[in-house]
């Protein structure tokens, strides 16, 4: 892994846990932040997990288009911030590297529901951030990926 390579995996991990504890605490991932962290993983897609454009352009478009899908198709269950997120881990992590960690998502959040649902500390009519979800999803298997 070059210098820029590491560089270019840092900056999105750091971005990452910027909108985590954003998410954690508000419900919401700022635009401000995540459409320029789209544009940016998008430029550095080579020097990403990506691995190339091409790849990471089509990483892009799947996990875009499966995240609005269940956006418009289940009103409620996704936020657009998750959507336009999702967009961002595909220029990234590429094809299928994205699909791969945003498959990891429910199972992160499972991990912490079900304890929380167990000790009544969540509910079930509880909205909860899924951003966190699949930050930590994409940081393993951009990891994982170079690795």
């Amino acid at each position: 892994m070059s210098e820029f390579e590491v560089l270019a995996l840092a900056v999105l991990v750091g971005l990452l846990a910027v909108l985590t504890v954003i998410d954690l605490r508000h419900q919401i991932l700022p635009n401000r932040l995540v459409l320029p962290g789209t544009i940016a993983a998008a430029v550095a897609a080579p020097l990403l997990p990506a691995d190339g454009y091409l790849s990471g352009l089509i990483g892009a478009v799947v996990a875009f288009t499966v995240f609005a899908a269940i956006y418009y198709g289940r009103p409620g269950v996704i936020g657009g911030g998750d959507v336009k997120l999702a967009a961002l881990i595909g220029f990234a992590l590429g094809f299928p590297g994205a699909l791969i960690a945003l498959a990891l998502a429910p199972v992160l959040m499972l991990v912490v529901a079900a304890p929380m649902l167990a000790a009544r500390r969540w509910s079930l009519s509880q909205r909860v951030a899924y951003g966190p979800y699949m930050a930590v999803g994409t940081a393993t298997i951009a990891v994982l990926m170079v690795v």
